[in-house]
């Protein structure tokens, strides 16, 4: 897909498709592929995921 973000490194691919479906499903993905600072904010996303895990895992 043209404009599709990729990750700058060897590890980051599965969370980059996660966060690129999750916008894609929002309807959202226009911000997402204007961001130029998605590889600095892995972490985060990666953090917000595994939060999310955890939660539906408590229920």
């Amino acid at each position: 897909m043209k404009k599709a973000p990729t990750q700058t490194n060897n590890t980051d691919c599965g969370m980059s498709v996660c966060k690129y479906m999750e916008n894609i499903i929002r309807q959202n993905n226009s911000s997402w592929m204007q961001r130029t600072d998605w590889q600095e904010k892995i972490p985060k996303y990666r953090a917000e995921f595994e939060y999310g895990l955890f939660c539906a895992a408590m229920k």
